[in-house]
């Protein structure tokens, strides 16, 4: 279905297609606030709605020459910030499942009184409030290290920060843990520190 467009609009992509880097930093300035508004109210973090922007622009770049100047320009682009949405959130899913999993392990494997054996539902709900309540860069080294698995080393290369930066980011982090949730205390200790 042949859409209309303004002459402006033809003009940008029918550039963009030809490799005009200027009229691809056009595009991104008439389009990105409203895909970062339109990712982050799929309820992902806004550092991820952010990071959703940067992969849909470098996405459209690296398929410029591919672009069909008959479909909706809204819909092009909306439609691969989506599909980058349902990635992340797909990913996130991944992570959760993969935590489920790790904490009937620990459970397992450390032989939690029964006391102790808090129900996963109430403990990921925890879990969540933990990461969820730490500043932006503290969480993201959080969560590569307690949850991902990287050593500090490999964190501070990921993020490009010193690894000294890494290891403060950590101590206040699980300080924090540690003051806030010390009902969980045993629990979060088997499944965060060791």
């Amino acid at each position: 279905m042949e859409m209309s467009h303004s002459r402006d609009e033809i003009e940008l992509f029918k550039r963009l297609k030809k490799d005009d880097l200027a009229a691809f930093n056009q595009i991104y300035q008439n389009y990105s606030k409203k895909v970062l508004s339109f990712s982050y109210s799929f309820s992902i973090s806004l550092h991820d709605a952010e990071e959703i922007v940067q992969d849909t622009f470098l996405k459209l770049w690296q398929n410029r020459s591919k672009l069909d100047l008959t479909r909706s320009f809204d819909s092009l682009i909306f439609v691969m910030a989506k599909n980058l949405v349902l990635n992340k959130i797909k990913h996130y899913s991944l992570d959760q499942e993969h935590l489920k999993k790790y904490f009937i392990g620990v459970r397992k494997e450390y032989n939690l009184a029964t006391e102790e054996k808090l129900d996963f539902d109430e403990v990921q709900s925890v879990i969540n409030q933990i990461i969820e309540g730490l500043p932006e860069k503290r969480r993201e080294i959080f969560i590569l290290n307690r949850i991902k698995g990287l050593t500090y080393k490999q964190i501070a290369e990921h993020l490009n920060i010193s690894q000294g930066t890494v290891e403060k980011q950590m101590k206040k982090a699980l300080d924090s843990i540690h003051e806030k949730y010390g009902k969980y205390f045993k629990v979060l200790t088997v499944i965060f520190f060791l």
